[in-house]
């Protein structure tokens, strides 16, 4: 940081005053603004009394807070100018070829995730296996409630609108955000979800690809690696540990003796390998038991579209990135407090800023998922349970890892404060859930009544 510090002398042979000494921190200004200071300074003092208007100018473009409030505006210009640059050339690009851009972009978040294959192709599960079958005979029943409940938040909206009027404009963001809402639920097609052939339990939604949710296996059953119960038999498909803490699948080709066989790895060569370095692979039960788990997991996922959370966490990500960029600019790259600023800043906003908003949201994202399912016909009173089994499977986790993630450090809360939240709101979605039962009711029995009609009519034309 520059230190400035002047001082009026009457010069010798003038009646002006002037500033005679500028004093910088040697070990904090780079020799180049020293240097232009110095010759700013000479400048300034060839001028008489005559120029006091002149001096004054200059002492105020010279002044540290004003050099320090135009730097950090300008930071935060270009900060503003990259972000709109990157947005524009995003969205020129998804316009030129967007059932390209959307693939390219589904794939990207599968290899994110892990979820590929050897040759690079996502990991997906059959269209006829159990989960697939699970998630679309719960998922359409949940998109319309979510549409349902989506048409109940803007009405409430409307009429505080019509109530406090003055405030009108303060809620027009927020319904241009449900309006967005409306739109991608109303698009969202009923087999838009994906289930990933993944071993850890989680689903989430993602900004870049849009209308679609993506669902882990492993929400349903998981694998867990077990000592061989029996001796080891060839052709037998079993893992072995390979570098880097990665277990591969191979299969038995010889048992060479009761400690040693001969096994085929997946790139076709052949070794010989201990036998207890095999493991078995055995089906362990998921945190997904019932249809309500599974309505809440999917409302959840859709809660956050319709709260607009991920461009929520994306504004707070950008704004906290501009903060640093801000501060960069106003502190010398040379100090040591520069350095230390810079490092405490990233993480400050990380836990302080993003991580408590991103807590905030999974809580608010719960509450409306259980709403949601309530409208789906699923029994609230159920659907909480889903949490008391994510933390017996956390806890189990921990055990095997020997790692424990603090809630303050994660960016979803405990499953236990999730679960005790729920608990609290299931009263009201409960009044959902029997007005559900009755809407469902009265839609079965109009059912009937057509079908029985439409058999008595149609009797009268069958041939003879």
């Amino acid at each position: 940081m520059l230190l400035l510090r002047t001082t009026r002398l009457r010069r010798r042979g003038c009646s002006g005053h002037v500033q005679a000494a500028v004093r910088f921190n040697c070990y904090s200004a780079p020799l180049a603004v020293r240097s232009f200071y110095a010759v700013a300074v000479q400048a300034s003092g060839g001028q008489s009394s005559g120029g006091r208007a002149g001096g004054g100018w200059r002492r105020f473009f010279d002044w540290a807070h004003f050099r320090r409030v135009l730097i950090a505006f300008r930071a935060a210009t270009l900060a503003a100018s990259l972000y709109s640059a990157g947005y524009a050339a995003g969205v020129s690009y998804s316009a030129r070829d967007p059932e390209g851009t959307r693939k390219e972009q589904l794939l990207a978040v599968i290899r994110n995730m892990g979820a590929v294959n050897e040759d690079g192709t996502p990991k997906l599960m059959a269209m006829s296996s159990q989960e697939v079958a699970a998630v679309r005979q719960v998922f359409p029943k949940v998109l319309r409630a979510a549409r349902a409940e989506l048409a109940e938040l803007k009405a409430e909206l409307e009429k505080k609108m019509q109530v406090d009027k003055p405030s009108a404009q303060e809620f027009a963001d927020e319904m241009k955000q449900l309006e967005s809402a409306r739109v991608q639920l109303e698009n969202w097609r009923e087999d838009g979800f994906l289930v990933l052939d993944d071993d850890s339990p989680n689903a989430f939604v993602h900004q870049f690809v849009p209308r679609i949710i993506f669902v882990h296996r492993g929400l349903f059953w998981r694998q867990a690696l077990a000592q061989l119960d029996q001796p080891p038999r060839v052709g037998t498909q079993v893992t072995v540990l390979k570098a880097g803490n990665v277990w591969e699948w191979v299969e038995i080709k010889r048992v060479l003796s009761a400690s040693e066989v001969l096994i085929r790895c997946a790139d076709g060569s052949e070794r010989q390998c201990a036998v207890s370095e095999l493991r078995g692979v055995e089906k362990r039960e998921g945190v997904v038991q019932s249809n309500e788990q599974l309505g809440l997991l999917l409302g959840h996922e859709l809660s956050h579209v319709i709260h607009n959370h991920e461009d929520d966490r994306a504004a707070v990500l950008a704004t906290a990135a501009g903060c640093q960029l801000v501060l960069l600019a106003l502190l010398d790259p040379t100090g040591v407090l520069s350095l230390v600023a810079d490092f405490c800043t990233g993480v400050l906003a990380r836990f302080a800023v993003y991580m408590p908003t991103s807590r905030q949201h999974e809580l608010e994202a719960d509450a409306t998922g259980l709403r949601i399912a309530a409208r789906a016909g699923f029994d609230p009173c159920l659907a909480p349970r889903l949490f008391d089994r994510m933390a017996a499977h956390e806890e189990e986790n921990s055990r095997q890892t020997g790692r424990v993630v603090p809630s303050w450090a994660s960016t979803h809360p405990r499953s236990e404060d999730r679960a005790a939240a729920l608990m609290e709101a299931v009263q009201g979605a409960s009044e959902l859930f029997e007005r559900s039962l009755a809407d469902q009711a009265v839609q079965d029995a109009f059912t009937s009544f057509n079908s029985s009609r439409s058999g008595g009519v149609s009797r009268f034309f069958r041939p003879r």
